[in-house]
């Protein structure tokens, strides 16, 4: 929970139209073999739709949904979560979803609102996982309907994650030193601030800002 007399507020989001938003970040984010991601989303559609992506990957993408699954690619290794639970989630239009990713080298855990969705694994040890554009592929077609708030990337495989999703409404990270955090309380301009230790802002292309958050 946020201590009594916490300065942290979250005001804004970030709402992509589904046609040609996106976020180009200053330098592609290497998460390593362990690593950690979270994202909270509020879908405009239920369309494809691309909400990572990499440029040095032969299909320019690391997290995309595709009907009613999430798809994880590192390099040329596209692991899919499925399930009946999980199509409910992202299916849903109306309310705000959290997704954190756990990769442990050769395996990646998926959790939805606090909840484990299971593990995918065979994504090797070799390949690092990138990340140099958020709202759709680096060549575009692939476009995000919705809003991103509170985006945070980290090159540890971090084990509690109760303060992240922290039961629904968005919480200060800084205790968990997060290598890149975009938390969109910027309000206006193209800047998309870098909250984390490794100072990568981002330029934001046609996504405009939103008082509608996680709550």
């Amino acid at each position: 929970e946020i201590p009594a007399g916490s300065s942290f507020t979250n005001t804004y989001s970030l709402a992509f139209d589904g046609v040609d938003d996106k976020i180009s970040l200053g330098s592609s984010i290497d998460l390593g073999l362990n690593s950690t991601i979270s994202l909270w989303v509020k879908r405009g559609s239920t369309a494809g739709q691309v909400f990572l992506g990499e440029n040095s990957y032969n299909s320019d993408y690391l997290l995309y949904v595709l009907a009613t699954s999430l798809y994880f690619r590192i390099g040329n290794l596209a692991r899919q979560f499925s399930s009946a639970t999980i199509s409910g989630i992202l299916n849903n239009t109306t309310n705000w979803i959290n997704m954190i990713f756990v990769r442990s080298g050769d395996s990646v855990e998926l959790f939805l609102n606090g909840s484990s969705m299971g593990s995918e694994t065979g994504f090797g040890t070799t390949v690092t996982t990138k990340i140099d554009t958020i709202g759709d592929r680096p060549i575009g077609s692939f476009p995000s309907n919705g809003n991103f708030d509170e985006i945070a990337f980290w090159n540890t495989a971090l084990t509690d994650l109760s303060l992240i999703y922290n039961s629904g409404v968005p919480n200060d990270l800084s205790s968990l030193s997060p290598l890149t955090w975009y938390r969109f309380e910027e309000g206006s301009g193209t800047t998309a601030i870098d909250s984390g230790t490794g100072g990568n802002n981002g330029t934001i292309s046609g996504a405009t800002y939103s008082t509608d958050v996680p709550t």
